[in-house]
């Protein structure tokens, strides 16, 4: 269940469990609305990924059945961790999926490659989100919420 952390400590937070993860590649999806930070989070941790010698996609690929396709029919070639950028709030309704018109990073993980995701990340600003959107966050969903003050 995700706990409510600041930026600064999400950034620390998901670079030390990554550290303690054996199975690669590591999978971690980021949520949140437009303009509350994913990207941003999203580049700071490749940035700090790739200072200490781990590969990662570019910053801001949204999750595709091309790329777990790529994992699964290519391991040798796989990066050491994906960052997913999902701009919308993860649901276990397939109901919830359908409509979207596309499939969650956790559900194409499990199709693909039979495995969960690593990481599942929401981040918002509290300045900019509305009370209707920060009470519709499902924690049990995340491992981590980040509020993001910027």
């Amino acid at each position: 269940m995700g706990r409510i952390i600041s930026l600064e400590e999400g950034i620390q937070s998901i670079t030390t469990s990554v550290e303690t993860i054996n199975e690669r590649p590591i999978l971690i999806a980021v949520y949140g609305a437009m303009g509350h930070g994913k990207s941003y989070l999203i580049r700071r941790l490749a940035r700090n990924f790739r200072q200490k010698g781990i590969s990662t996609n570019e910053p801001g690929s949204a999750p595709s059945s091309s790329t777990f396709t790529g994992v699964r029919d290519y391991p040798n070639t796989a990066l050491d961790i994906y960052l997913f950028h999902c701009a919308w709030l993860r649901s276990d309704s397939k109901a919830f999926e359908r409509f979207r018109g596309h499939e969650d990073p956790n559900i194409l993980a499990g199709k693909i490659l039979n495995r969960n995701l690593n990481l599942n990340v929401y981040i918002y600003n509290p300045s900019t989100a509305s009370q209707i959107l920060i009470n519709s966050i499902e924690h049990r969903l995340y491992d981590l919420i980040i509020q993001n003050p910027h």
